[in-house]
């Protein structure tokens, strides 16, 4: 019997079940843990994991999750793997991988927020670096919204752009429709939320990017022009002792709830009972916490930037993250129209079941079974050309052509009426996906995301070296949208 070849997986993230901190069992320790069930389902490939660390943990993990028959392979023993196909969740190749050329690598790409947000948000400078030097146009790629796709493309022209496929992620199976009302009292007791009054739930981890501050600030505001004395605001979520200076400095602590870290099996009980729950992040490579939200039939208000609308559709409100007119109005929304906030819920319950591990895994094994064999040096790597913003809109000529035109005429003479005018694209753009006929719906979301990048240009250009070049730029294919619709 033939050998199979063997696929090589990078399950370092692994030994982060055993950690105290919630934010290393959250996000890309799940994508890690949930594509390796995916692999191991499969039958092409005989798959290895590789962990960069000496330790034991991974292979602990492995066993207690019943892989313990999975060959785990470290520095010391890689030059024997005999891999012909490498897949990572989080990181570049290790050097011996990378160097080798007979072995296909696969990455996935999650975000780039230290270059969307590097003045307010600095990561792990290391990481960051060891991710650029390991970027190239040879390897294969999955991002995980359309939006991290155009994002890589932009600020790494040198990929090529068929070796990216986008891959959406699922929320974990502890996120779901809880309707056990004992549960949720229990829940709600265990975390100091008044039994009888209804609430807004914010969960999240306590990052500048996550715009907490902003939505608790707006939330108080609205609350007073509202009369909404019975509405509280719950803050879940680990770290309190961090922001506790500024949480006390920048709001009011009335009608305030801070529950600090929530235990995994209370998540679903306080999402379900929740009003409706607020993430107003300023930058999301996929959004996560947006469907797993949605995935516990809770109503939600959530950014229209960067990948958020891809995740949400019409199953809830869009806004503008930085603007606090928008943000109180889709607070009053949902308190005054119980109707509406049903729908949403219903309908977001619903579109979460489109976004499942299965469908993820399906996604990576498919791409990676049409192109492992394939031979990527009969012809040079194609650079990712910028593309055309016309093409990306033309399926909406409805689209106002004097909105273009006037954006275009203030573009150098006024930073902030062009980003204000750029919000009301975003806007009036945004309103197509709530009626988009079936199968347009990425064709929308690509349009919105074309005017979200424009505004980023306008954002994280300040003060850099290049910024008039790029201002140019965005005014041109501004210009360009303008004379393609007259």
């Amino acid at each position: 019997m033939k050998n199979k070849p063997i696929l090589l997986y990078d399950g370092t993230l692994l030994a982060n079940k055993y950690s105290h901190k919630n934010s290393d069992r959250t996000g890309v320790y799940f994508v890690a843990y949930n594509l390796l069930l995916q692999l191991m389902h499969q039958r092409q490939f005989e798959v290895q994991v590789y962990t960069q660390w000496q330790d034991t943990k991974v292979a602990q993990a492995l066993r207690e999750d019943g892989f313990g028959q999975v060959r785990v392979l470290t520095d010391k023993n890689l030059d024997d793997c005999g891999a012909s196909v490498y897949l990572s969740p989080f990181a570049p190749a290790p050097a011996r991988i990378a160097a080798d050329k007979s072995i296909k690598k696969y990455m996935i790409l999650h975000d780039l927020t230290p270059l969307a947000l590097g003045d307010i948000e600095r990561p792990n400078q290391d990481w960051f670096k060891a991710l650029e030097h390991g970027l190239n146009g040879r390897d294969y790629y999955f991002a995980d919204s359309a939006y991290t796709k155009q994002d890589f493309l932009r600020f790494y022209p040198s990929l090529n752009p068929e070796h990216i496929r986008v891959a959406y992620l699922a929320a974990a199976d502890r996120f779901y429709h809880c309707t056990d009302q004992e549960k949720i009292r229990q829940v709600k007791k265990k975390y100091g939320i008044p039994d009888k009054k209804p609430y807004v739930l914010s969960l999240c981890t306590l990052q500048p990017r996550k715009n907490l501050v902003h939505a608790v600030r707006c939330f108080q505001a609205f609350q007073k022009e509202h009369q909404a004395d019975d509405l509280m605001f719950v803050m879940a979520g680990g770290h309190w002792d961090e922001f506790k200076k500024q949480l006390d400095q920048e709001i009011n602590r009335h009608s305030i709830v801070q529950t600090g870290y929530v235990d995994d099996e209370d998540i679903a009980a306080l999402f379900s009972n929740a009003l409706f729950t607020v993430y107003v992040s300023l930058y999301e490579g996929f959004g996560l916490p947006v469907l797993e939200a949605m995935q516990c039939g809770c109503p939600v208000i959530t950014s229209n930037v960067t990948s958020m609308p891809e995740v949400l559709g019409d199953c809830g409100q869009l806004v503008d993250p930085r603007d606090p007119v928008a943000l109180k109005r889709a607070y009053a929304k949902y308190y005054e129209d119980e109707k509406f906030r049903k729908s949403c819920g219903i309908r977001g319950l619903r579109r979460a079941k489109r976004f499942t591990w299965k469908k993820f895994g399906e996604t990576v094994l498919r791409f990676i079974k049409e192109t492992w064999q394939k031979d990527d040096t009969v012809a040079p790597v194609a650079k990712h050309e910028k593309k055309d913003a016309t093409a990306v809109l033309s399926w909406d000529g409805e689209v106002c052509h004097d909105d273009f035109v006037r954006l275009q005429q203030q573009a150098k003479l006024d930073r902030n009426n062009l980003l204000a005018k750029i919000s009301h694209l975003q806007d009036k753009v945004q309103g197509k996906i709530f009626h988009a006929k079936a199968g347009e719906e990425p064709s929308v979301a690509e349009a919105l995301n074309s005017l979200s990048m424009y505004r980023k240009v306008m954002e994280i250009g300040q003060g850099r070296t290049g910024v008039r070049q790029e201002l140019e730029d965005a005014d041109a294919i501004v210009k360009q949208m303008g004379e393609r619709l007259q």
